[in-house]
């Protein structure tokens, strides 16, 4: 069997610095790319990928989080012609929320049906929303530098 090295490796075209830095912590690395692949990378989920690179962005860009900004920024280019930018505006005002004032943001749930998001789709933001607010935490908390090679990786 593959280890968690490979089977990143070859799902997403390189190894990032978020997953390598905890290889030697190979639960943690299997359990947060189990996640990350659940939550962004399958193919039939509530929000398109599109949507859910710029939550990853803009949650990023509230945190101050140039690893993840650089990360997802480049992968959000290959999606972002396909979105509608009336539902980017909610997008950006609840990454805010969720990162600034996580205690507010309960009150997008109504916001989101008003500009025809579905529960699911509110459900799969506010996942993908929290999990940003983590995944730069520890970029932040493991001083991770960008990959030389980190475009290959976003896809």
């Amino acid at each position: 069997m593959a280890d968690i090295k490979e089977i990143i490796s070859e799902k997403r075209g390189a190894l990032a610095n978020i997953h390598k830095v905890f290889l030697d912590f190979p639960q943690g690395v299997e359990g947060h790319f189990d996640l990350y692949e659940k939550i962004m990378l399958e193919e039939y989920l509530p929000l398109p990928r599109g949507m859910r690179e710029f939550i990853a962005v803009e949650v990023s860009k509230a945190n101050e989080c140039p690893y993840c900004i650089t990360h997802h920024q480049e992968a959000y280019k290959n999606f972002e012609n396909e979105l509608d930018p009336e539902k980017l505006n909610i997008l950006r005002e609840f990454s805010q929320m969720v990162s600034k004032e996580p205690w507010k943001a309960s009150q997008f749930n109504e916001k989101f049906k008003n500009e025809g998001f579905t529960h699911p789709q509110f459900l799969q933001a506010v996942m993908v929303a929290s999990y940003f607010n983590m995944a730069n935490r520890m970029a932040f908390c493991l001083d991770l530098e960008i990959e030389t090679d980190f475009d290959k990786s976003c896809n």
